[in-house]
């Protein structure tokens, strides 16, 4: 009688100690769902409430299941407000730098890739939302034995089927200049911002084009003055004079900034850039 008294005690205090386990283990998970999505706003009560009633506890407490799940938040990016794309970046000269002053010491070289997802994000801001390439222009060229001359030739590879099949308002080829400091450069309001240059090519039917980079330009030097460079045009013999701009007539190459801006220059211009397209598109709705 002693000892199945004492084999139940000893049993019943081995349930209470695996109990206090899943509890603590529950406690623990749900803190970090919560940490890991709340502050996202991606928390999914479906399965938190079936996890915490549940009686089948191995399937929530297996570490395989818990990554499995909560990765597929991450396989695509939360659209804002069911907004469909309406800009599209891209970056044809994606090896273009930009100053590495006080970055160097981290192994950091700033570049225009950089600063089209700084574009991307802020635009996301405004609930525009803009699609960023992550194709690499550079293994295209090395793939096929292509020279830097090439790079027009390899990016349209890359968009022109994307530009078909969706209906972008914006298409922007974002480059980086290699002008002086003096030329890329202004301080407003005890702030430094870099220029923007629009390039629009004259061996096509541009005059849309043309437009949309001219209304960007004004919209730009109407928040800061001179901080747009203006609209340089580029045709005949020894340039591109085409720019992939032919493909639609939305489509603009924007060089922001030189090699010798820093990336906090390329960043303030970035605010103002965003809130022009922003303005932009309100404009042509």
């Amino acid at each position: 009688m002693s000892k199945r008294f004492r084999t139940k005690k000893h049993s019943n205090i081995k349930y209470i100690i695996i109990a206090i386990i899943v509890i603590i283990l529950l406690i623990k998970i749900t803190i970090h769902i919560i940490k890991k999505y709340y502050l996202d706003n991606i928390i999914n009560q479906e399965f938190i409430t079936e996890m915490l009633e549940t009686t089948n506890y191995n399937k929530y407490l297996d570490p395989i299941y818990i990554l499995e799940y909560t990765t597929n938040y991450k396989e695509t990016e939360p659209t804002i407000n069911n907004i469909e794309p309406s800009v599209y970046i891209y970056t044809t000269h994606e090896t273009e730098n930009y100053s590495s002053n006080s970055l160097e010491a981290y192994n950091i070289t700033p570049n225009i890739k950089l600063a089209a997802s700084i574009l991307k994000d802020k635009l996301n801001d405004y609930n525009i939302i803009a699609d960023l390439e992550t194709t690499s222009i550079t293994d295209i060229l090395k793939n096929n034995n292509w020279s830097y001359g090439y790079s027009y030739i390899a990016s349209r590879q890359v968009i022109e089927d994307k530009i078909h099949n969706n209906n972008y308002r914006l298409i922007i080829d974002l480059h980086r200049d290699s002008s002086s400091i003096n030329k890329t450069q202004i301080t407003y309001n005890n702030t430094n911002y870099a220029k923007v240059l629009f390039v629009i090519g004259t061996e096509y039917n541009y005059d849309n084009n043309y437009n949309v980079a001219n209304k960007l330009s004004n919209i730009l030097n109407n928040k800061i003055p001179e901080i747009s460079r203006g609209i340089i045009t580029k045709g005949g013999e020894g340039v591109n004079g085409i720019y992939n701009q032919d493909i639609n007539p939305n489509m603009i190459l924007i060089e922001v900034g030189g090699s010798y801006n820093n990336i906090e220059d390329i960043n303030n211009t970035m605010d103002i850039l965003a809130i022009s397209i922003k303005e932009y598109l309100e404009g042509e709705q």
